[in-house]
C-alpha cells in the first residue's frame, strides 16, 4: 500500500530515502500522472505570472493608446480616417509612434526613425535599418471599418482570455517536455542501477525520476516567482535531477542488499 502521496513527495524528495523506495513499490502507474499534476502547476504559475506583469500592464497603455485612434474605413483597400492628416499618435511622454497621413501624396517617416505610417493604401514600417511596406489588398483587406471602441474592447477581451489560452497551450507543452525528460533520466537511471546493484527496471526507474525531478522543479518554480536569473541554471538543474536520481537509486539498493537489513541484537547468553 503506498505510504505517501504526491503532496508530501513535494517536500521529501529533498531528503526522504523511504519516499525513493515506496515510489518504486506502490506508485505503479502513477508517475505520469505525478508529472502531470506538475504541468498544471508549472501552467497556472506561468499563467498568472504573465497575467499581472505583462499583460495587465500592456493591455493598460494600449487600452489608454486606443482612445487617440481614429475611426478607420476601408473602401476597396483604400482606408479613411476621421481626422485630419497627417494624425500622430503619441505616448504618454510625447512620442510620436504611429502616423496616419491618407493623402494622395504622403509625407514618409524620416530616415532611420523607427516607426510606422498608415498611408490610404499600405502600411510601412520602419526601423532603424530597414523599411517595409504592406498593402491592404496584400492583407485581404478591402471594405471593413475599424472603430476606436472596437480596439477598445478587444484589448479588454484579450486582457480577459489571454491566461486562459497560456494555460490551454503550456499545460501539454509542459506535460510532454517532463516526459522527455523522465524518458532520458530513466535511460541514464539504468547506468546508476548497475552501479548500485539495484536491479531496477525501466518502469521503476520512470517513477523514480519523476521524484528526482521533484527537487528541480520546485526550486525553478521559486526562481520565476522571485525573478531571479541563476547563471548556467539549466546544467545546475541537470546535475541536481542526476544526484537526486542516484540518490533513489541507491535508496533501493540498500533496501535490496541483505547487508542494509537491520539484525535484531542476539539474546544475552544465560
Amino acid at each position: 500500500m503506498k505510504r505517501y502521496n504526491g503532496l508530501q513527495a513535494v517536500y521529501m524528495s529533498f531528503f526522504s530515502k523511504d519516499l525513493y523506495r515506496d515510489v518504486v513499490e506502490h506508485w505503479k502507474g502513477i508517475g505520469f500522472l505525478y508529472l502531470l499534476l506538475w504541468a498544471l502547476f508549472i501552467s497556472v504559475i506561468v499563467a498568472v505570472t504573465l497575467q499581472f506583469f505583462l499583460v495587465i500592464p500592456v493591455t493598460d497603455v494600449l487600452i489608454g493608446q486606443s482612445g487617440q485612434l481614429p475611426n478607420m474605413t476601408f473602401t476597396h483597400s483604400e482606408l479613411s480616417i476621421d481626422k485630419e492628416s497627417p494624425y500622430q499618435l503619441k505616448d504618454k511622454n510625447g512620442n510620436v509612434g504611429i502616423v496616419f497621413d491618407t493623402r494622395d501624396n504622403p509625407e514618409g517617416l524620416k530616415p532611420g526613425t523607427p516607426g510606422m505610417l498608415v498611408t490610404k493604401t499600405a502600411i510601412i514600417y520602419q526601423t532603424q535599418y530597414k523599411e517595409t511596406k504592406t498593402k491592404y489588398d496584400e492583407m485581404s483587406i478591402t471594405d471593413l471599418t475599424i472603430t476606436r471602441d472596437q480596439v477598445k474592447d478587444f484589448f479588454q477581451g484579450a486582457r480577459q482570455w489571454f491566461s486562459f489560452i497560456i494555460f490551454a497551450v503550456m499545460v501539454p507543452s509542459a506535460f510532454i517536455f517532463l516526459a522527455i525528460q523522465a524518458v532520458i533520466y530513466a535511460a541514464i537511471g539504468m547506468i546508476f542501477s548497475n552501479i548500485a546493484k539495484a536491479n531496477l527496471t525501466y518502469g521503476e526507474l520512470m517513477r523514480l525520476t519523476a521524484i528526482a525531478l521533484t527537487p528541480v522543479l520546485v526550486l525553478d518554480t521559486g526562481l520565476k516567482l522571485a525573478n531571479m536569473h541563476l547563471a548556467f541554471w539549466p546544467l545546475l538543474s541537470f546535475v541536481i535531477a542526476l544526484g537526486y536520481l542516484f540518490f533513489g537509486v541507491k535508496a533501493n539498493a540498500e533496501k535490496a542488499s541483505p547487508a542494509a537489513q537491520e539484525i535484531p541484537p542476539s539474546a544475552p547468553a544465560p
